[in-house]
């Protein structure tokens, strides 16, 4: 799958020190100060940067309860490309089809991620959570979504 994805280089595909898990809960928005912070950073690791952003994305699904409809649209996502280029000094030409379907390409990675992360933490983590239903939902969304994104 990552050589189909890091084909491009040019989409700000570059490889940083990535949060790996920046769903809502870990990002604090301070309305006063118009600054946003980021919280547990358990999964840090150096990753590619729209990896990152696909993880944002995803993590829109996952609240309260799991509601795929609220993966950001077409539109959503330009927008929100093109603050995150301006902010990294990058051209917001970038924030087009060709990159969003990147993003949607690395989700699919993502979801898969947290399967594989549910299935592992099912065997060694005293939680009582359903690590194994977490899996089989990200499984679930990796596998609808490898279909139509990947040829």
């Amino acid at each position: 799958i990552l050589p189909r994805l890091i084909s491009n280089p040019q989409v700000g595909n570059d490889i940083v020190l990535c949060h790996n898990d920046l769903y809502a809960p870990n990002v604090i928005f301070n309305a006063e100060e118009k600054s946003i912070s980021f919280i547990d950073f358990d999964y840090t690791e150096l990753n590619f940067a729209l990896f990152d952003v696909a993880s944002h994305f995803a993590g829109y699904c996952f609240l309260d309860k799991v509601n795929i409809s609220l993966y950001p649209t077409r539109e959503e996502q330009k927008r929100w490309l093109k603050i995150y280029f301006r902010a990294r000094g990058m051209d917001e030409s970038l924030s087009n089809d060709t990159t969003c379907r990147l993003i949607d390409q690395f989700a699919a990675v993502v979801h898969l991620m947290w399967g594989l992360w549910g299935l592992l933490q099912a065997h060694i983590s005293t939680l009582t959570y359903d690590f194994i239903k977490h899996a089989e939902i990200h499984f679930g969304y990796y596998q609808k979504m490898r279909y139509s994104l990947f040829d």
